[in-house]
């Protein structure tokens, strides 16, 4: 199998969008719209005629090359329509170590399984989803006990359900709470990412849902989603103090549950390895679809023991 490795401008996005739309493991990280807002200047490791792909993210500093994970975006990797032997995923990490000599990144769900490569570390990531197949009634009768409790407590609270428009807000309400948890989402990212939100708005791909005080405007908790037709992306989940008293969160996820059981699509919960965070999406979750994030270190000595 050949293998190149294209700058962004030999890329062929209708090609590669087509690659990404057909795989197996498709994940609307990898569209190339999505990799232009929040990777500029992406690059891509191309097998065959786009029977494979594989985004490169890619930095400088102090005059090193690295490849990064850029913000909102939780796994890239391989692409294909065809499963990802083993073969095919070493050949691809290979040509990539032999490219760039650092590396910090996850590969995506599909993936799994690399090993036996000099220098190269991966360690499992959670991500919990929950598959809305089957219609509220089959899949309330499924709900974890303690999650039906926590439901059922939020329900007596005077709090509303509802939808939303405002992506801008939504998006400032997740930057205001958590910036400072999160060092790498900077102010850029923040404002890249609105802009993709846009873009998927205008072709009715975002989802926003809020739960506010009953009778009010006041937002306790609220999610943005978004989707590529197969899946539910929690993108931006945030609860403020008031909602975290009132269990806003609970209810918010299961009125979401509840809105969209029957729709064939799989929510994906977007991690977490938080333990907090994580023991409320895996009560929720019906399963937990791990994906690897992989480290390597080729700098020439002593530049990597700085790094």
């Amino acid at each position: 199998m050949d293998i190149r490795h294209c700058t962004y401008h030999h890329i062929d996005k209708r090609r590669w969008d087509d690659c990404i739309s057909r795989s197996a493991n498709r994940l609307i990280y990898a569209e190339s719209v999505y990799l232009d807002h929040m990777s500029p200047g992406w690059e891509a490791l191309i097998a065959d005629d786009y029977q494979a792909v594989m985004p490169l993210c890619r930095k400088k500093k102090w005059g090193i090359d690295y490849l990064y994970q850029p913000p909102f975006i939780q796994q890239l990797g391989i692409f294909s329509e065809e499963t990802i032997d083993l073969d095919l995923a070493h050949a691809m990490i290979l040509k990539m170590t032999g490219i760039v000599r650092f590396a910090e990144i996850t590969l995506n769900h599909a993936n799994s399984g690399i090993s036996g490569i000099e220098g190269l570390r991966t360690t499992a990531r959670n991500n919990f989803i929950l598959s809305l197949q089957k219609k509220y009634e089959e899949r309330a009768e499924g709900f974890n006990s303690y999650i039906r409790q926590r439901y059922n407590k939020a329900s007596k609270n005077d709090i509303e359900y509802r939808s939303s428009t405002d992506v801008g807000r939504a998006v400032s309400l997740y930057k205001n709470l958590y910036q400072k948890k999160l060092p790498a989402f900077t102010d850029d990212a923040y404002e890249q990412f609105e802009k993709l939100c846009r873009v998927y708005q205008e072709q009715g791909r975002v989802i926003i849902r809020e739960v506010v005080r009953g009778g009010t405007t006041d937002t306790l908790a609220l999610v943005l989603l978004l989707s590529d037709g197969q899946r539910l992306y929690n993108m931006a989940s945030s609860l403020n103090p008031e909602g975290k008293k009132l269990l806003a969160n609970y209810h918010l996820f299961h009125e979401l549950i509840r809105e969209f059981s029957g729709s064939g699509l799989l929510l994906d919960f977007e991690g977490s390895d938080n333990p907090g965070i994580a023991f409320f999406y895996e009560k929720m979750a019906d399963g937990n679809q791990t994906y690897p994030f992989l480290r390597y270190n080729r700098l020439p000595w002593p530049i990597r023991w700085l790094k």
